[in-house]
C-alpha cells in the first residue's frame, strides 16, 4: 500500500511541474480606460497592459488606424512602457484620445498578433471593443471646457464685453490694414506728367519723323524702319481725313483716299504704302538706294497734299534733307 501511494504522489508532482511552464508562458492581456468619469473635450488614455514570456515574441499592435472608424474619438498620441522580471516581460501600450460628442463611445475591438517562444505559429489574441458613456454636463466646480490639446474655455466669464471687445479690435486691425495698404498703393503711385503740347503743324512732325526715322536706318532693322515708315505716313494722314487710320490696313487707307485726294496724290500714298508693305512682309528686297529714294517720294508726297491743302500764297516750305548716319563698323 505504501508503494502505490509513492507512486501517485511522484506522479501528481511531475505533472504539476510540467504544467508550471505552461502556466507561465500564458499571456495575460487586459485593456482599460481612464479616467473613469469622462465629460465632453475631456481627454482620455486607452490602455492594453500584457504579460508575457519573456521570450515571446510581440508581431503585431493597434496603431491611430485601427481607431479610425469612430471619428469621434480625435487621436492625439500613443506610447509603450516596458519592464522585464526573471521570467515575463510586462507592456503598457497607452493611446491617448480626445472625445467631442456627449453620446456613448465604442473603442473598436483591437487585435494583438503574438509568436510564443516554444511555437513557430502566430497567436492572435482578440480584445473586445469598450463602451465610453459621456457625461454631458460638467461638474459644478470645473469652469473650463476643453475645446483641443491647447484650447480651453471658461464658461464663468462674462462674454458679452468680451465679445464686443474681440470685434471692436477685429475692425480697428482691418481699418488700420487698408489705411496702411492705401498709404503704400498712394506713395508708390506717381502722378502722370501733362504731355507738353506740340505746337508744330502735321506737316511739320511728319518731315521730322521720317528724317529721324532714315537717319536711324543702320541701327535699325529694315522691317522695323518701315514699319515706322509707314506709321508716319499714315499718322499724317489721319489728320488730313480726321479718323483713327493708324491701326487701319494700307487697302482701307487708300479707299479713303480715293476720293479724298487728287488722283496724282493717291498713286504716290498707294506706291508708298505698297512698296513699305512688300518689305515689312518680306515680299520684296530694298537697298540703300530704294531706302533713300522711297524717302525723297515720302517727303514729296507729303509736301504734295500739304499744298494742295493750304493757299498757294503760303506753300512754300523748306523741308527736312536727310543726313545718313554712318554705321560703324
Amino acid at each position: 500500500m505504501r508503494y502505490p501511494l509513492k507512486f501517485i504522489f511522484s506522479f501528481a508532482l511531475f505533472i504539476g511541474m510540467l504544467s508550471v511552464p505552461c502556466l507561465a508562458t500564458s499571456p495575460s492581456v487586459s485593456a482599460s480606460v481612464s479616467p473613469n468619469a469622462i465629460f465632453i473635450g475631456d481627454i482620455i488614455t486607452y490602455s492594453i497592459d500584457m504579460s508575457l514570456h519573456k521570450d515571446t515574441r510581440l508581431i503585431t499592435v493597434p496603431d491611430e488606424s485601427n481607431f479610425a472608424t469612430n471619428t469621434n474619438l480625435s487621436f492625439i498620441d500613443s506610447r509603450v512602457l516596458k519592464s522585464t522580471d526573471d521570467t515575463l516581460r510586462y507592456i503598457s501600450l497607452e493611446y491617448d484620445f480626445q472625445i467631442f460628442d456627449i453620446n456613448q463611445q465604442v473603442i473598436p475591438t483591437q487585435h494583438i498578433t503574438i509568436q510564443p517562444d516554444t511555437s513557430k505559429s502566430y497567436q492572435h489574441i482578440t480584445i473586445p471593443a469598450l463602451a465610453l458613456p459621456i457625461n454631458p454636463i460638467k461638474p459644478a466646480d470645473v469652469m473650463d471646457i476643453q475645446l483641443s490639446d491647447a484650447i480651453f474655455i471658461n464658461t464663468n466669464l462674462n462674454w458679452v464685453p468680451i465679445l464686443l471687445l474681440l470685434i471692436i479690435v477685429v475692425i480697428l486691425g482691418i481699418g488700420v490694414f487698408k489705411f496702411l495698404h492705401r498709404l503704400k498703393r498712394s506713395s508708390t503711385e506717381q502722378t502722370p506728367l501733362d504731355q507738353p503740347i506740340d505746337t508744330r503743324s502735321p506737316f511739320e512732325i511728319a518731315n521730322h519723323d521720317l528724317l529721324v526715322n532714315f537717319n536711324q536706318l543702320n541701327t535699325l532693322g529694315i522691317k522695323d524702319y518701315y514699319v515706322r515708315y509707314s506709321d508716319i505716313i499714315k499718322t499724317y494722314l489721319r489728320s488730313i481725313l480726321t479718323i483713327n487710320n493708324i491701326e487701319m490696313t494700307s487697302t482701307e487707307i487708300l479707299s479713303l483716299c480715293l476720293d479724298r485726294f487728287n488722283e496724282q496724290d493717291y498713286r504716290r500714298i498707294k506706291k508708298l504704302l505698297q512698296f513699305s508693305d512688300s518689305v515689312k512682309f518680306a515680299l520684296a528686297p530694298a537697298n540703300d538706294d530704294d531706302n533713300k529714294l522711297y524717302y525723297d517720294k515720302a517727303v514729296d508726297c507729303i509736301q504734295s497734299i500739304h499744298d494742295s491743302q493750304t493757299p498757294s500764297t503760303n506753300t512754300s516750305q523748306a523741308t527736312s534733307q536727310p543726313v545718313l548716319e554712318e554705321s560703324s563698323s
